[in-house]
């Protein structure tokens, strides 16, 4: 086949067809030094891609879906941005042997690759996406991966790893080293992970969940010990219930005067000693504690036999603080939590927004799971006064001697579940307000705290 008739060999971008899979490319492609763009999706003929330094402007290759390869090695290309490598699952070889100074992104999803080596990574220095989701033979992540300067995103989900310990155990952080973004490192699944210890650097948020193995994760760990006084931006715990389970006994030893034995309050205790910066936390729990300065049920929705309905949820909570109340070191927490009824009912019911005297304090600007109630746990967010007037004195706002709050959810109910009797279909959970103090002033705080009312903000009805 004269493979270089049938394509203009002036094109920035070429997506070769699965037919042409099977077939050599030809001295056609040699001279394409234009190309910019190159997709092989099911080219079940490749079993090896070894030179593309005949290809110096290519700026994303993407290949996917070929199973017959199984080697893939990368030259210097130093104009490619993006690496598309996912479900290859005979793909077991992987090495880059060049600088790819404007590499941005590379996706391994789904391959049978072992390890990726200390090399390779090395040649990587502005990466900021790496993707090793369900690669089920991963055994060895190299801890110099941490020493990536604008990585942001670490997805090793799915994947049967050993111990994250052994991994990065022999890491330390280096302070002299500037980090760019905030690194998001994602291990959901990963079924083997028993230890997650210090990583080479800051994590802004980890997504854990599902972990059902894990025992120990070393930043918790600090905290409780004293070592450290920030938790991670972001942190879900679904599902960790030996890991919260082991953390809430390690409190209960160490700290006295909690007001009740359960396991939430424990793990609230530990949370909650983070006063200096906000975070959010999901974690393994069965309701909020009577101790919370003010807690509601989440009370009817809206609900028809004939549309779905999606709208918000608004809880209102007023708070006033005397005169020569003195914000530092203290904060405010929001809760929530699902009872295991409301699963079924629901599309989703989900935190949306906190205002405060008509400022947005956070809000959910796109479709983020983290944020969804799920059964069986509670979810935690925590911001610092010293936030919240930042925020207030941006708007023009005083700090907020009388705070009236709007704490929203996002809801939608399934017209399918109307024949469910009423109490059936009531949104079964709840949420709270805190007020947090450090304990010498007294963590538990009453009487500064009322509910007011909540109000339904309904949408149009969808048949969605």
């Amino acid at each position: 086949m004269d493979f270089s008739s049938r394509l203009p060999l002036t094109r920035s971008e070429i997506v070769i067809p699965p037919i042409l899979g099977t077939s050599p490319l030809g001295k056609g492609l040699q001279i394409m030094e234009n190309l910019k763009i190159i997709e092989l999706i099911s080219c079940n003929g490749v079993t090896k891609i070894s030179d593309l330094s005949r290809f110096p402007n290519l700026v994303d290759l993407k290949v996917q879906l070929c199973g017959s390869l199984k080697e893939v090695t990368v030259g210097v290309l130093k104009n490619l941005v993006n690496l598309e490598l996912s479900s290859n699952r005979e793909l077991s070889k992987f090495k880059i042997v060049g600088e790819m100074e404007s590499l941005k992104r590379l996706n391994l999803q789904g391959t049978a690759i072992k390890e990726l080596s200390s090399s390779s990574i090395g040649y990587l220095k502005n990466l900021v996406e790496l993707n090793l989701q369900a690669c089920k033979k991963l055994t060895h992540v190299p801890g110099t991966i941490f020493e990536l300067q604008h990585l942001q995103h670490l997805d090793l989900s799915w994947c049967e790893l050993v111990t994250f310990s052994e991994m990065y155990s022999s890491n330390r952080r280096n302070s002299h080293v500037k980090y760019y973004g905030p690194l998001f490192v994602n291990v959901r699944r990963c079924n083997s992970v028993v230890e997650i210890s210090e990583f080479a650097r800051e994590i802004d948020s980890l997504n854990a969940g599902s972990c059902y193995a894990l025992r120990r994760v070393s930043k918790l760990s600090n905290i409780l010990e004293g070592k450290e006084s920030n938790m991670c931006r972001r942190m879900n715990l679904f599902g960790c219930r030996i890991l919260c389970s082991n953390l809430a006994r390690d409190v209960s030893k160490l700290k006295e005067n909690l007001p009740d034995s359960s396991e939430v309050t424990a793990l609230l205790s530990l949370f909650l000693s983070c006063l200096q910066s906000g975070f959010e936390v999901t974690f393994p729990g069965n309701d909020i504690p009577e101790w919370f300065t003010c807690r509601t049920g989440f009370g009817p929705l809206p609900w028809s036999r004939d549309v779905n309905y999606r709208g918000l949820r608004v809880y209102k909570f007023r708070i006033e603080f005397p005169g020569n109340f003195k914000w530092e070191n203290k904060g405010l927490a929001f809760c929530a939590q699902a009872d295991k009824d409301s699963q079924y009912h629901f599309r989703h019911f989900k935190f949306h927004s906190i205002y405060i005297n008509g400022v947005c304090i956070e809000s959910i600007i796109w479709e983020d799971t983290w944020f969804r109630l799920v059964f069986g746990h509670v979810w935690l967010y925590y911001i610092p006064f010293h936030t919240i007037i930042r925020l207030l004195r941006e708007s023009g706002l005083p700090p907020p001697s009388l705070c009236l709050v709007d704490f929203q959810f996002e809801y939608q109910t399934l017209q399918n579940y109307y024949w469910l009797s009423e109490t059936r279909r009531a949104l079964m959970g709840s949420c709270g307000l805190h007020v947090v103090m450090p304990d010498d002033e007294g963590v538990f705080v009453n009487g500064l705290v009322h509910q007011r009312e909540y109000e339904n903000h309904q949408q149009e009805p969808t048949t969605v």
